[in-house]
């Protein structure tokens, strides 16, 4: 845990608290997780606190267009309405990609989500991942123990969606779109690459024929990317890098939850090594120019979320529902 906890309205609607506490922490841009509408069966209301909330969004970041970053809603509900509002607002400075918010028992493969998938692809922008801690897989399962739900929802939601999105060969019919994972943890990634491999050749009746590369490619082929969790450590993600390649893994701090309690900035504890450094710099859309320069200054390289010219160190930022600045039904 770090010195104190981030500035009161930072999370909610004062911008300016937020770019304060990013200024302490060495942030030049962060990526926040958008709100999601109340659980309903009702359309209209989830349409409703979809489109609101992209409103606020819009007018939240208008503030700091360079700085400020989030992602559009989508949900299965109102698959017209999710393509429609990617058209809208995709060029707008704030989207860096979508966030599908999918009604349990609602896979993430779904052939009805093709239009959804089909909009991303045309706009460019990346697909994220970010599981909770209430409907994860498996939930009704855990021998009522809340200690085995919370350590498992996120890392076993991050493996099922991914296995799913490479597996039903989405990012071989849009090659546009990248896919990013967050807040799950990353130690796992290479054991679960290799697994993928394995059982997608143990029972390749389950995959389609013409899936054009195995799944660890799909890890390792420069779109898709993960969040560092700081409390693995920096030996486990030179294990990963050194796998995996250095162009997967994102920093993250998970501002404003309890989690980071301004730890301060990422070199404090990566403790200035340049690979940590490299492979946090090409995930997060951004690449360092010179080795000998400030981490804090970096020039555009086109390969996560997207930022603006002259913007520096993305920050895959997660934000629970009821945490970040939005319109939330939590």
């Amino acid at each position: 845990m770090g010195s104190r906890f981030p500035t009161p309205g930072g999370a909610d609607d004062n911008a300016e608290a937020r770019i304060r506490d990013m200024d302490e922490e060495g942030v030049d841009v962060q990526l926040m997780l958008p709100g999601t509408p109340p659980a309903s069966d009702d359309v209209e209301i989830e349409v409703g606190f979809i489109r609101a909330n992209h409103r606020f969004t819009n007018d939240f970041c208008s503030k700091y267009p360079h700085r400020l970053k989030s992602l559009i809603v989508v949900s299965n509900k109102a698959i017209d309405v999710s393509v429609e509002e990617i058209k809208t607002w995709a060029s707008a400075p704030w989207v860096a990609g979508i966030y599908p918010h999918l009604d349990e028992g609602v896979p993430i493969d779904h052939p009805d989500l093709e239009p959804i998938w089909a909009a991303a692809n045309e706009a460019g922008l990346c697909v994220a991942h970010h599981s909770f801690t209430e409907g994860y897989p498996g939930y009704r399962d855990l021998w009522d123990n809340p200690f085995i739900g919370r350590t498992a929802s996120h890392p076993w939601g991050a493996m099922r969606a991914m296995t799913a999105f490479f597996g039903a060969g989405i990012m071989d019919r849009y090659p546009n779109i990248r896919y990013c994972i967050l807040e799950s943890g990353f130690g796992w990634l290479p054991f679960w690459g290799a697994r993928m491999d394995d059982q997608s050749e143990y029972i390749s009746y389950a995959l389609p024929q013409n899936l054009a590369h195995k799944p660890s490619e799909y890890m390792t082929g420069g779109r898709f990317f993960a969040s560092l969790v700081i409390h693995e450590g920096e030996k486990m993600a030179k294990m990963v890098t050194d796998l995996l390649g250095d162009g997967l893994l994102m920093y993250s701090s998970d501002y404003p939850t309890p989690n980071p309690a301004f730890r301060g900035p990422p070199t404090r504890y990566w403790r200035g090594n340049l690979w940590a450094m490299r492979s946090c710099e090409k995930c997060s859309g951004t690449t360092r120019r010179d080795a000998s320069e400030s981490p804090r200054r970096f020039s555009r390289s086109r390969r996560s979320v997207q930022f603006e010219p002259g913007d520096v160190m993305g920050e895959i930022l997660g934000i629970g529902c009821s945490h970040g600045p939005g319109i939330t039904g939590r």
